[in-house]
């Protein structure tokens, strides 16, 4: 069925005023943004991630289980970016020398040396998306978002 156009605009705005929906836009909107300035150094926003990752959690190793149960994907999943990095020279894996079901991930020089040049990219979106919202409108913003989320884990 064809919808005109006043239809398919009224269907429209009542779908973006879905929490969700709305939430999904902002997502697939930073994803996409970010996505094309990181396409430059090679890396996706999942792959940038991980690598933030380990800035923050300040080592230079981390089992792929702990980057799977963090990031809340499957072993396939993280198997495919995990060695897409690899590739590329952002991170090496090896099995653990003591425990050899474990596969540890260590972060390169030039995986942290991406943070560094990249970082700045993170930072200039979050402005963005926050750009004309007042600081406690932006506290308070993260923590109804952070009450949402946990309402739905």
């Amino acid at each position: 069925m064809l919808y005109n156009c006043s239809r398919l605009h009224f269907w429209r705005s009542n779908l973006e005023k879905d929490i969700g929906f709305l939430i999904k836009l902002i997502h697939d909107t930073v994803e996409k943004t970010a996505n094309k300035e990181l396409k430059k150094a090679g890396l996706t926003i999942a792959q940038f991630r991980v690598i933030v990752f380990f800035k923050e959690k300040a080592t230079d190793k981390i089992s792929q289980k702990e980057l799977e149960d963090y990031f809340g994907v499957s072993h396939p999943t993280m198997v495919g970016i995990i060695k897409r990095m690899e590739k590329k020279g952002f991170v090496i894996s090896k099995f653990d020398s003591e425990d050899g079901r474990i596969k540890n991930i260590y972060i390169t020089p030039k995986g942290k040396s991406a943070y560094e040049e990249i970082n700045f990219l993170k930072n200039k979106n979050e402005k963005k998306l926050i750009s004309d919202i007042k600081n406690d409108e932006v506290k308070k913003l993260r923590e109804l978002l952070t009450k949402m989320y946990e309402n739905i884990k």
